[in-house]
């Protein structure tokens, strides 16, 4: 069964518009209720036809016939047309094909609208907020009025101490990040940490070494800077650059290696308040943890602590002016990628292309899906298991790890090298095993969070709020709570192992 389509114009609102700035769809849908489908590169019985009978040349004529119509659909068969593909259901054998090769793809859960608050509406509303360019291009940066606000409150160094530690809470670790992790020395417990950070290249050398590349990437940085504070309404732009690009260089200079970085010794400086201000001297860590809203912590692991001293004397000898500038940059970045398509490339531009070579962004559509997975990725999770992963096939696995299981357990006992002690202690390990299939325990409850229709930023910075985005809001919550030794690493539906 071959895919119809039907071509059309496609009218604005408020009226026609010259012939030449029209836009043409054709659409296809399958004819089958709730399924896409085509036989166009998997009609089998013609397969199986053909190939009994032996005829080559027929074969060939249809495999380029399939890969015409594909290229067809996928160049818009060379005409000033956008090609869609509207999908109710299920898309399966080519209809999948053709579906992709479309210039858009418009799925149709139902016939009705999605209730508010349920998952499907939260998930809708957030991916389509994503997608909308249009909207995104007409406000601009100016979804981080409320925020840029709060920068602009500075007016102390104190303050300066509080809005680190607020920024933590959406996701932005500088001058340095705060964080919660098993404690290396008491696996039974949590820890509050403080970890260098603060700034936007990805390591120190490439503030320091004299190389040519390092110089050039120097330069691109400080224009990087400009250009997202002059989007976002900087009347100075290139002035400001050079202030927050010289408050990233005294930050590099006193970060510590990569090799300093990887020793566990001296990255481990579990001590309370009065010796963390004799190893840091001058670092406000109570003006810090008041601003990341974190209360009860009687220690915390300085990570990097001739840092934090260093970052303290930076803090008081740099303008309270200086700090409100690399705090408004550090917003923009963090979050270019939810403002407007200018933005968005600038950031692109520099973080892809001018660090890591890469010349061209994901398609829109895949940036969307992964902006939903960062955001509330146990709730995509869970809609994929309810329609894909029935409880029986989990039972089914956790039935063959318990199988493996108890084969090891016998393989421990036949072994004639280990003594009756290296026995036992082996056993105990193996019954500590924690066995994750598929999903966790106990899913991750959204039912507060808010999805608003069009406030892509909104959403985003809602639902870090709401612990389903950057890790750090959900680790500040950790310290009061027992080891959760069944929270899933990876989320569904990713196919990740760990050992």
């Amino acid at each position: 069964m071959v895919v119809p389509s039907v071509t059309t114009s496609v009218q604005p609102v408020l009226g026609p518009v010259p012939q030449e700035n029209q836009r043409h769809v054709t659409v296809a849908g399958g004819s089958l209720v709730g399924t896409l489908q085509s036989s166009r590169a998997g009609d089998l019985a013609t397969f199986t036809r053909l190939i009994r009978a032996q005829d080559e040349a027929t074969l060939r004529a249809y495999a380029y016939g399939a890969i015409d119509g594909i290229y067809e659909n996928y160049s818009g068969m060379d005409l000033p047309i956008l090609t869609a593909a509207l999908v109710q259901g299920d898309a399966i054998g080519g209809g999948f094909e053709a579906m992709l090769a479309m210039g858009a793809s418009v799925g149709l859960a139902g016939r009705t609208l999605m209730a508010k608050g349920t998952d499907e509406q939260k998930i809708g509303d957030f991916y389509a907020s994503y997608m909308d360019t249009d909207r995104l291009a007409v406000l601009g940066a100016t979804p981080l009025a409320t925020e840029v606000a709060r920068i602009l409150a500075i007016r102390s160094v104190r303050d300066v101490y509080v809005y680190a530690g607020h920024a933590q809470r959406i996701g932005l670790a500088h001058p340095v990040m705060l964080y919660v992790s098993q404690d290396a020395h008491d696996s039974n417990a949590y820890v509050a940490s403080l970890y260098q950070g603060g700034l936007t290249m990805p390591d120190r050398d490439y503030y320091l070494l004299p190389d040519a590349r390092s110089v050039a990437l120097r330069g691109e940085f400080r224009r990087y800077v400009a250009r997202l504070l002059a989007l976002a309404g900087e009347a100075n732009a290139d002035s400001a650059a050079l202030r927050v690009t010289a408050i990233e260089d005294r930050i590099a200079n006193h970060h510590w290696t990569r090799a300093a970085n990887r020793d566990p010794v001296r990255t481990y400086n579990k001590v309370d308040f009065a010796g963390a201000a004799r190893l840091a001297p001058g670092f406000d860590f109570a003006a810090l943890l008041e601003g990341a809203e974190v209360q009860g912590v009687a220690t915390l692991d300085l990570n990097q602590p001739t840092y934090l001293g260093e970052l303290a004397r930076l803090v008081k000898s740099t303008p309270v002016a200086d700090w409100k500038l690399y705090f408004k940059f550090h917003l923009l970045d963090a979050y270019a990628p939810y403002l407007s398509p200018q933005i968005e490339q600038a950031h692109f531009e520099f973080h892809e292309r001018a660090l890591r070579g890469v010349q061209q962004p994901p398609p829109r559509w895949q940036r969307g899906v992964e902006a939903l997975g960062e955001g509330m990725g146990e709730m995509v999770g869970r809609q994929y298991v309810e329609r894909n992963f029935p409880p029986e096939a989990r039972l089914r696995m956790l039935q063959l790890v318990d199988n493996l299981t108890q084969a090891f357990a016998q393989s421990i006992d036949s072994l004639d090298w280990m003594s009756p002690a290296t026995k036992a202690e082996a056993r105990r390990k193996l019954a500590r095993f924690t066995v994750k299939i598929g999903y966790p325990e106990r899913w991750r409850d959204y039912s507060a969070l808010q999805v608003v229709p069009g406030d892509r930023l909104g959403n985003a910075l809602r639902a870090t709020a709401a612990f389903a985005g950057e890790p750090q809001a959900e680790e500040l919550c950790r310290l009061s709570t027992t080891i959760l030794l069944n929270k899933n690493i990876a989320r569904t539906p990713t196919i990740e192992t760990h050992a």
